[in-house]
């Protein structure tokens, strides 16, 4: 339920206890808990409280599993040091450490009535996500207190969570880390006590009620930390912080101003420290947004981009929509804000509601500050944006450009409900202003059909690179809105200026440079760098006087002083190729620029990155230029005919080796003057002997090969013959005995057989032997090719046979019996 409340200060007294320095990880306070839980656990239905002051009720301090379910928790007893309470939850009702990363605690409720008392505080530990608090209902009454927090860069996960704040400065969530919030309903009645508090980091609140009732709503406070800076997906930039509501409904502002007090708004981004310009992001995306009092957004001492994506604003035309102006913080002089915002709607790529949307409510930019301002579809959306409202109404003051987008067939509007000043418009279709009756001027020219409203500085579609630096030559500022164009002296690049509308009927500009001695520019757009500095390039219409600029930043230039070439000489077959490389002196020259030639093109060209082709024989000089200085280096090519092969020959035609030995065999190819006399060797059996790609053959084993040259031009061939020679020790024969027919009565009787001898070793070379029968009446014996012996009866009796070896004289026998 929305409460009643009485008074809102802009200066936020709870953001002074933000005064310690954040960048460190490491916690430098020792914290006290009641009940501490420092290992794995499960616990249900239990009460856990503490009065006594900087003790938190419930402490988990441990890496493992805790899971806590249907608590009561109650915190009493004021801290000592709101200080320490914001930025390490030394009082709060729930602190989960730097340690804990597996916490969830499901269900209950947490009660606090203590001043600096958070009711759930996680600390540090940012990449540890396991952090999760569900359908839990928190209340805390106290002042300097709070519902939900992180701390230390610390990370927590909420879902379902009904959070309630009664006290001054406290809000319900308050992030020093990151927070991610889920389907609840946060509230607060105190002042100064905004419904989301972010001070560092990331804040993402989905499907949820934020209410308040003497203050903001949201409170985005960026500092000059020493964090590393997020990355807003939103608007694909690195920010210090980011608040995102998803579908959420926002009520808050329902103050009275007090006291010193002039401003009162809705949502509050301001840099607490001096602005140096990083970005501080807010995206609502659907949902919507009521604001009862003040406006709804005001930026001041920031660079803020706002996004609205099919938010629904319920802010009428007669109330400000935004107020960009320098306050209280920063340096006086410097501390406007500088805001983009985008109004943007969708063919519901997040779910929301496709339909038509209004924006309302006016917008004031003073002197020190600035606002582009985005109205048009997001993505393919055709859905319909209107703008309602009066921009600087009492006279130009900061710099306004208004951007109105018509992609893909939607339709934007401007609708007036004031004298509005700006200084730039940029839009294609009339229709797109409704004047309603008053006036409106462009940097300080009364607006009509047909006249120029904007004019902008674009790069070419070239994309040039600097030379070896890996720069862009073109950079875009998002922050200022402005090309920065890099350059070395000498060097030239073309910006493009655009003029709108289109419909325009005098489009003609001038373009001037700040400073000649460092870079001029021609009427044609042409930038010529001149001198080692930094100056603006500035395009203006003739028509209204409108104008853009862009930086350009000009590098002394280093001279080239010297090249070489890593082959003085070359030789190249015709048609074939090869590839030079320059080496520019010194290695940071700024021109490493190089022009290649060739003395004589018939026989060898070379193309701009040194690769050489050679035509036909003769012989040339390829030549590297450096652009910068002139300065050369030369390799002569000499390009041959190809002569092809004949025949081949091998120096041996047999040899003959032991085993283990090893010989080379030469191949001499012919004619002697042949192109390609490459060769590859092969051996018939690399069981006996193997020959590498060199013609060196080693023995293996017992036996007898062919060692074969080929060429590869013409595939001609020449063999040597390897024998390997393995002495014998011993031999026997495949049967001791056998039994022969003169007339074999079966099929598996015989009247002959073959007997193999069988040598130690078995890779014996050579294997001869002679046979023998010892009645040849019986049986005979003859020796057959293969070296095996045949033995046929003759006549009934018995015998032997023998074999012997021809090495070493080694003997086997076989009885024979003939029947």
């Amino acid at each position: 339920m929305k409460k009643n409340g009485t008074r809102y200060k802009k200066r936020l007294v709870f953001a002074l206890v933000l005064v310690m320095v954040l960048a460190t990880a490491v916690c430098a306070i020792t914290w006290h808990g009641a009940t501490t839980i420092t290992g794995a656990t499960e616990q249900s239905n239990k009460s856990y409280s503490s009065n006594t002051a900087d003790q938190n009720a419930l402490l988990i301090n441990t890496d493992e599993d805790v899971r806590i379910n249907s608590p009561k928790v109650t915190k009493t007893g004021n801290s000592s040091n709101t200080d320490n309470c914001a930025l390490y939850g030394i009082n709060s009702a729930i602190l989960l450490t730097d340690k804990a990363c597996n916490t969830s605690i499901t269900g209950g409720t947490v009660n606090t009535s203590a001043r600096g008392a958070f009711g759930v505080f996680k600390y540090g530990g940012y990449y540890n996500s396991g952090q999760g608090i569900y359908e839990t209902a928190i209340t805390a009454k106290g002042d300097y207190s709070g519902g939900v927090a992180t701390g230390g860069n610390g990370s927590l996960y909420a879902e379902l969570l009904d959070v309630l704040t009664k006290g001054n400065n406290s809000p319900a969530i308050f992030d020093l880390g990151s927070s991610t919030h889920t389907s609840g309903i946060y509230e607060t009645c105190g002042s100064e006590s905004p419904a989301v508090y972010n001070a560092f980091g990331e804040t993402e609140v989905s499907e949820s009620e934020l209410y308040t009732s003497s203050s903001s709503a949201v409170v985005i406070e960026g500092r000059n930390y020493d964090f590393p800076l997020i990355f807003d997906y939103n608007h694909w930039m690195y920010c210090s912080n980011t608040v995102s509501l998803w579908d959420c409904y926002v009520e808050g502002n329902h103050g009275v101003l007090a006291g010193k007090e002039t401003k009162n708004t809705n949502v509050l981004i301001y840099n607490r420290d001096e602005n140096k310009g990083v970005p501080i992001c807010f995206n609502m995306l659907g949902g919507k947004m009521v604001c009862d009092a003040g406006s709804m957004f005001h930026v001041t001492n920031a660079n803020a981009f706002i996004g609205l994506g099919n938010a629904n604003l319920a802010n009428s035309a007669d109330k400000v929509l935004l107020d960009v102006s320098a306050d209280s913080w920063g340096a006086s002089g410097k501390n406007g804000g500088h805001v983009t915002l985008y109004a943007q709607c969708s063919n519901e790529p997040f779910g929301w509601p496709g339909s038509p949307r209004t924006v309302s409510g006016e917008i004031k930019v003073d002197s020190l500050s600035s606002l582009y301002f985005f109205i048009g579809p997001k993505q393919s959306s055709k859905i319909d944006y209107t703008y309602s409202g009066k921009i600087n109404t009492g006279g130009r003051a900061g710099k306004v450009e208004v951007q109105m987008d018509l992609s893909w067939g939607s339709e934007c509007r401007w609708k007036l409900t004031g004298d509005s000043y700006i200084d730039a418009l940029y839009f294609d279709d009339p229709d797109c202003i409704d004047l309603n009756g008053h006036d409106l001027y462009i940097n300080g020219n009364l607006y009509k059909r047909g006249c120029v409203t904007g004019v902008w500085i674009e790069q070419p579609n070239d994309y040039d690179f600097m030379y070896d630096s890996g720069e862009y030559r073109y950079v875009w500022d998002d922050s200022e809105r402005q090309y920065t164009v890099l350059l070395y002296e000498g060097q030239t690049a073309r910006m493009s200026a655009y003029v709108m509308p289109n419909f325009a009927e005098n489009k003609k500009v001038k373009w001037t440079s700040g400073n000649k001695n460092v870079a001029t520019v021609s009427s044609s757009s042409k930038i010529t760098a001149v001198g080692a500095g930094t100056t603006y390039i500035t395009v203006k219409t003739e028509d209204g006087g409108l104008t853009d600029k862009c930086k350009v930043t000009v590098r002394r230039k280093v001279a080239v002083t010297g090249i070489s070439l890593n082959k003085s000489a070359l030789t190249l077959l015709k048609g074939k190729s090869d590839t030079l490389t320059a080496t520019v002196k010194p290695s940071k020259a700024t021109d490493k620029g190089v022009k290649w030639t060739s003395g004589n093109k018939n026989v060898a060209t070379v193309s701009s990155s040194g690769k050489i082709k050679a035509r036909k024989a003769g012989s040339t000089v390829i030549t590297a230029t450096t652009k910068d200085g002139g300065y050369t280096a030369k390799c002569k090519v000499t390009v041959k005919d190809k002569v092809p092969v004949t025949g081949v020959s091998l120096n041996k035609t047999e040899v003959t080796l032991s085993k283990g030995g090893m010989v080379s065999l030469s191949a001499t190819v012919k004619p002697s003057g042949a192109t390609n006399k490459e060769v590859t060797w092969t051996s018939s059996d690399t069981s006996v002997a193997k020959v590498d790609s060199n013609g060196k053959v080693t023995a293996v084993g017992g036996g007898k090969t062919k060692i074969r040259v080929k060429t590869k031009d013409g595939g001609y061939k020449a063999y040597c013959t390897v024998k390997v020679k393995v002495p014998v020790t011993g031999v026997s024969l495949s049967d001791n005995s056998i039994a022969l027919w003169i007339d074999p009565p079966y099929s598996w009787t015989y009247s002959g057989k073959t007997l193999r001898p069988v040598f130690t070793p078995s890779d014996t070379y050579p294997q001869n032997v002679s046979c023998k029968s010892y009645d040849t009446s019986v049986a005979t014996v003859s020796k057959n090719s293969d070296g095996s012996a045949y033995v046929k009866a003759v006549g009934k009796g018995t015998t032997k046979v023998r074999v012997k070896t021809h090495d070493g004289g080694y003997t086997a026998y076989c009885e024979v019996n003939v029947y």
